[in-house]
């Protein structure tokens, strides 16, 4: 279903949703070394969300390929009512800016989609109803709700249960 996620992608990515990102490994390692530096949460700083033309032209003639961003707006407040925890909200602030959508690949080809975005399409696709998973995929909730927005999908109801742990405290 490799290309119904592409296609998705390309959707989100014409009409504003999301981004091609150049920013590279190293920069990103800096970024993170200076956020805990400072004692800040890991977060992307969403540094190639406005790019112009001649700025990405710079990027791609430097050999650099872009992953594929989805713009999650710090303002926005994520509300669901969860089947088990009740009422849910979650701060796009929260959720660790832009995320990765799309493997780097070069710009004029969109990478290997990535989790979120794939089980938002598929779940779609099946018309999944229910999702029933652990509680370690709250944020991952918050993310997707997005991405189903954004592409005007029917989200289903989610239910998120205790994690079931071993005696090492280990899922």
């Amino acid at each position: 279903r490799i290309e119904a996620h592409r296609s998705a992608i390309a959707t989100l990515l014409q009409s504003g949703h999301a981004y091609r990102c150049y920013a590279s490994e190293a920069e990103l390692t800096a970024m993170r070394e200076q956020q805990q530096a400072a004692h800040r949460a890991p977060r992307y700083d969403n540094r190639h969300r406005a790019l112009n033309p001649e700025q990405e032209q710079a990027f791609i003639a430097e050999g650099r390929e872009p992953v594929i961003r989805f713009r999650i707006d710090d303002d926005a407040t994520i509300v669901w009512n969860d089947l088990v925890r009740g009422e849910m909200r979650w701060s796009g602030s929260d959720l660790g800016g832009d995320m990765v959508i799309a493997r780097r690949a070069p710009a004029t080809a969109i990478g290997d989609p990535l989790y979120n975005l794939v089980v938002v399409v598929d779940d779609a696709f099946m018309a999944i109803t229910h999702v029933i998973r652990g509680e370690d995929h709250i944020a991952n909730t918050a993310k997707q709700l997005l991405l189903y927005d954004a592409l005007g999908m029917p989200p289903p109801l989610f239910a998120h249960t205790p994690l079931i742990l071993n005696q090492e405290g280990r899922k």
